[in-house]
């Protein structure tokens, strides 16, 4: 069978899977997908890719997804306070642990199967306990699939109170999607591939050049916020609309500070966590942000050069004020809007969740809590 991910067909190629080489086309036997209800060899690239999606959803939340059918039969036998608090701990340790290193395809496919149960059991579980004159119990037997959607917000707003002393709780390791969905895509017999392109190397290399005067860390933080930039808006750009009429060179470059204004926002995020001062945040955008935001300048030609450079300062101050309060999948699906909306695709929900994906993952990729602390002690 021919594979799929030929290097001879970037344009129908999804971004994140561009990223990924397939198993199931080399002929190797892959017993976990064979014994699943969901079979990869069964259907499209695309399909596989929204399925992990689906499923990586479900799986941040695995515990209080699954208590679905199960909490309204609990709550027959226990107080409702005890119940709700088990799912939420439950859930949180879930986070810390399972989510980290293990996924089960087979686990997953099952799940939206058995939460099917809720249908017969909140009703036929609430009239049991209202029976017994518990009423409070029996609304939320009920209404317990309401109910989870409530508490979710909270408790990311709690789980965003620990991360600010335990990092072990943080977004960027419990809660963002892009992650989990590329550990469902391995299981499925997808492989990844971490080449560098030579264009992603020339713009490393340029960074490395003007960045030579200021120290090593500075130096480590900038190219990898160029490369994490470069690997975003080259996953992207297979998304554009043909039909728009672009620029070429114009939506290549809009596309590129885009993804620059996410990232500069994530290493001024990172700074704060990390007890940097407002004096050292604003020394550290002076030594590394300046560079970034001129570096495509130089390749221009000179008409676009002179139409985007106040536009592109503009909006780096417009997106740190749209970016800063927003937290976890929210900043994501910001970032996903703007970007659709560049490429042509405006509101294009599969756009939207591939964007999301390609940069949930270069930003676990580029590590910046660690990078931005290296230059602490050079503020």
């Amino acid at each position: 069978m021919v594979n799929r991910y030929g290097g001879e067909r970037p344009l129908a190629t999804p971004p994140l899977l561009a990223s990924f080489t397939s198993r199931v086309d080399c002929g190797h036997a892959r017993p976990l997908i064979k014994d699943a209800m969901w079979r990869a060899e069964e259907h499209s690239d695309q399909e596989n890719l929204q399925w992990a999606w689906l499923r990586a959803i479900e799986w941040i939340g695995w515990p209080l997804f699954m208590s679905q059918p199960v909490v309204p039969v609990l709550l027959y036998f226990y107080d409702w306070p005890w119940i709700l608090v088990a799912v939420l701990l439950t859930t949180l340790l879930w986070r810390v642990t399972v989510l980290q290193w293990f996924v089960s395809v087979r686990l997953a496919d099952f799940g939206p199967l058995f939460v099917l149960l809720k249908f017969v059991v909140c009703p036929v579980m609430a009239f049991l306990i209202w029976q017994q004159g518990n009423h409070v119990g029996a609304a939320l037997a009920l209404l317990w699939p309401l109910v989870i959607l409530v508490i979710a917000s909270p408790l990311a707003i709690f789980q965003t109170l620990l991360g600010s002393f335990f990092p072990i709780f943080g977004h960027e390791r419990t809660m963002y999607v892009g992650p989990v969905q590329e550990r469902f895509m391995n299981a499925l017999g997808y492989t990844h591939s971490s080449t560098v392109d030579e264009q992603t190397k020339q713009i490393i290399r340029h960074a490395e050049q003007n960045a030579r005067t200021e120290p090593a860390p500075f130096h480590a933080l900038a190219s990898a916020i160029i490369l994490a930039v470069n690997q975003c808006k080259e996953g992207v750009k297979p998304l554009a609309d043909a039909e728009a009429k672009q620029d070429p060179a114009l939506l290549e470059l809009r596309l590129i500070y885009e993804f620059l204004y996410f990232f500069i926002h994530m290493t001024t995020r990172s700074a704060f966590s990390e007890g940097f001062t407002h004096e050292q945040i604003d020394k550290l955008g002076q030594a590394v942000y300046r560079g970034l935001i001129n570096f495509p300048l130089d390749s221009l030609r000179e008409d676009i050069r002179d139409l985007t450079f106040a536009e592109l300062w503009a909006g780096l101050n417009a997106a740190e004020r749209e970016f800063k309060p927003l937290i976890g999948d929210s900043l994501h699906a910001k970032l996903s809007r703007s970007v659709a909306e560049r490429i042509g695709r405006p509101y294009n929900p599969e756009v939207m969740m591939q964007v999301t994906a390609i940069t949930a993952k270069e930003l676990r990729n580029v590590n910046l809590p660690k990078l931005v602390q290296a230059t602490k002690a050079f503020l």
